[in-house]
């Protein structure tokens, strides 16, 4: 057995349920798989579940391992230009051990945002390539949606409603970039209902703003993050 059939055989065994098909489309399937793993340790951090944490960073620390062996030298086809490819890998790699040994301490929280880091090296990775996919969609919306929670416009009172109005139609946008590119598992039954969800709670900020009622604006900036996570977690 040659080594690049040896190397694709050793993946599978990794990565379950996927078929050799080519460089390309091996190496984007197996970085999903992995970041499947990684959303989960993201959420059980997140929830402060120990176990779960442990089961999740412990899966995606073999995946990236098993990728890395196989790829950081021998890069598929669309990051073979990419000087920064090896370097990105190294240093997932480096972020995931650190959350795992947070999540060892029982410093769950603190793993949680080791683990955020993740989302940012490899989004930034797929961009400066081109790689554009569903995945980096609901993270151009996460970003903005934090922005968005985060500006204290609770604190802020009726005036910030027209400041609030122009934030989220930079919302609507995105979720409907999300909406327009669905995720390779979109014949998921849970997947239209859960973007509908995601879709939803940004016209219910958009129909608040319109309407001056800043109550109701209020109730749907903290509805936002409910339906975006449970997107993410499933198909992120």
């Amino acid at each position: 057995m040659n080594i690049l059939r040896a190397s694709a055989v050793s993946l599978c065994l990794v990565f379950p349920g996927l078929a050799v098909a080519g460089p390309f489309a091996d190496f984007e399937g197996q970085l999903r798989q992995a970041y499947g793993t990684y959303r989960a340790a993201l959420f059980q951090t997140n929830m402060g579940n120990a176990e779960a944490s442990t089961a999740s960073i412990k899966g995606f620390v073999g995946q990236w391992k098993a990728l890395d062996e196989v790829w950081k030298t021998n890069p598929p086809p669309q990051y073979e230009d990419d000087a920064g490819f090896a370097a990105t890998m190294d240093t997932v790699s480096e972020i995931a051990q650190r959350a795992d040994a947070q999540i060892a301490a029982g410093e769950l929280a603190e793993a949680h945002e080791t683990l955020e880091e993740i989302r940012d090296q490899i989004g930034d990775m797929r961009q400066r390539n081109g790689q554009i996919g569903f995945s980096d969609r609901m993270n151009a919306y996460h970003e903005k949606m934090e922005h968005v929670l985060l500006a204290g416009y609770a604190q802020k009172g009726p005036e910030a409603l027209p400041a609030l109005a122009a934030e989220t139609a930079v919302l609507q946008y995105l979720a409907s970039e999300i909406a327009a590119n669905p995720a390779p598992e979109a014949s998921d039954p849970a997947y239209e209902k859960m973007v509908a969800g995601l879709l939803a709670s940004v016209q219910a900020l958009a129909d608040a703003a319109d309407a001056g009622d800043w109550d109701a604006a209020k109730a749907a900036v903290a509805g936002l993050k409910k339906p975006y996570s449970m997107l993410f977690m499933k198909f992120g």
